[in-house]
């Protein structure tokens, strides 16, 4: 004979199915493109935002065309705002990005850049710039 399922045995692996759909819906999907924002600058002059794109071979890697615009004061011509690009390898991750660590180089207005660190509004990683040298820079996945 069947086995009869108790009524509190069905109401608790019908709120399990929910659950995993839940955070299944809350986590990114791998082939979908995640937006990046960030600040540039000692005084988080430059905004950045970005959309990166999953690598080919998967593993954590994603690269994608950025922008910087100026914030600080402008002339008449408006905001700077500056192209690039970025490529990023995630070194661990969470379901939301928030203190994940990567490792990236980037390109704005033709400067390489290169950094380690985790994503934080708060806390800023250092990118180390051909040009500029040390570069207080802020990236986080909203």
């Amino acid at each position: 004979m069947g086995r009869r399922l108790h009524h509190g045995s069905v109401a608790a692996g019908a709120g399990l199915a929910v659950f995993a759909c839940v955070i299944a819906a809350a986590l990114p999907s791998r082939a979908a493109e995640r937006a990046i924002a960030g600040q540039l600058g000692f005084l988080a002059e430059w905004e950045i935002t970005g959309a990166l794109a999953p690598g080919a071979s998967g593993q954590g890697r994603y690269s994608g065309a950025i922008r910087s615009r100026h914030t600080g004061l402008c002339g008449p011509g408006g905001p700077e705002e500056r192209a690039g690009e970025i490529s990023l390898r995630l070194a661990r991750a969470d379901a939301t990005g928030t203190g994940a660590r990567y490792s990236a180089s980037l390109t704005l207005a033709g400067e390489e850049c290169v950094v380690e660190g985790a994503f934080s509004r708060e806390q800023p990683s250092f990118a180390v710039c051909a040009n500029s040298g040390k570069v207080p820079l802020r990236l986080w996945l909203p």
